[in-house]
């Protein structure tokens, strides 16, 4: 009976021990399971921050693309400004010179005909003189003039 009692008792014990060793295997695949989701974590963190990288990258090339679009925007309006200052500019010579050209026609209109005027006032001038020297008779004096006792004749 010893044996039957010492048979119990191994078989108690090898059932103890089963028993442990089923917990220590329930708490071995809960650690790898632990082990494996806390990898799985540090994989997925990883993951984040390089995805996290990307995503600032491409910002600040959004970014800079969009600093570089507003500059050309800028440059554009600059250069649209300039060029509707300048058509301004152009424009408002090319009125000056059409006034001046249109001053210059009507200035030489005058001078012509104050030209034409005083051509034809000369010309009636002329014949009045003319008329009047016609009219007068020819005269022919002679004027005597004494200086110091002498005389002397002076035609005119």
């Amino acid at each position: 009976m010893r044996w039957h009692r010492d048979h119990e008792e191994h078989s108690e014990k090898l059932e103890a021990l089963k028993d442990e060793v089923t917990e220590v295997k329930r708490e071995l695949k809960a650690e790898k399971t632990s082990l494996t989701l806390t990898k799985k974590v540090t994989d997925l963190q990883a993951e984040i921050s390089t995805l996290e990288i990307q995503r600032d990258r491409k910002q600040e090339d959004f970014d800079r693309r969009e600093r570089e679009v507003e500059h050309k925007v800028g440059l554009l309006l600059e250069q649209q400004d300039f060029e509707i200052e300048k058509a301004k500019q152009e424009t408002q010579i090319e009125v000056r010179e059409q006034n001046l050209e249109a001053e210059r026609g009507r200035f030489e209109q005058e001078m012509k005909f104050m030209r034409e005027r005083m051509e034809k006032e000369v010309d009636y001038v002329k014949e009045i003189v003319e008329k009047v020297l016609a009219r007068l008779p020819d005269i022919t004096a002679s004027l005597q003039v004494s200086k110091n006792g002498a005389e002397e004749s002076v035609g005119v």
